[in-house]
């Protein structure tokens, strides 16, 4: 798998945390489909949970956390299946939503990891890849597994 990485190297400790915060937001802004970012420092954001964290163990005095924020695919808004319709609220990587099905309404609540999107849908879980305006992936509902794709509505 190949990852496109942007790095914001503080390892002198030069700018102050509100300025590397707004300097990485105005980056992920720019390269939010599937680019990927990473700081080396212990910046964390409040409103923005980091996708993985490490600590350097042993004797550290500065710079002793990581975190990695994956620029998450933008996703929110309307998209249309065979079966119904995916409405989903975006919040960074997580979202919630519905999907109207056969009359009824089924809350979503699942995850991104950059293109990666998973979430579920009453008993099923669904996972896929986001590709610009479209969606295709797995549904898994007990033993099955159904191939399902699903277009953004303009």
């Amino acid at each position: 798998m190949h990852h496109n990485w942007i790095e914001i190297d503080i390892d002198k400790g030069l700018a102050e945390k509100a300025d590397v915060e707004s300097a990485a937001r105005r980056r992920a802004q720019r390269h939010r489909a599937i680019q990927q970012e990473r700081l080396h420092d212990s910046v964390y954001w409040e409103d923005w949970e980091p996708d993985d964290t490490a600590r350097v163990e042993g004797e550290c005095c500065t710079w002793c956390i990581a975190h990695l924020w994956i620029i998450p695919a933008k996703v929110e808004g309307n998209w249309r299946l065979p079966e119904g319709e995916l409405s989903i609220s975006q919040q960074f990587q997580m979202i919630s939503g519905t999907l109207k099905s056969g009359g009824n309404d089924i809350p979503i609540s699942g995850r991104l990891t950059g293109d990666k999107i998973s979430f579920t849908a009453g008993a099923t879980e669904y996972s896929g890849k986001v590709i610009g305006d479209a969606i295709s992936g797995i549904a898994k509902s007990g033993s099955d597994n159904i191939e399902w794709n699903a277009t953004r509505e303009k």
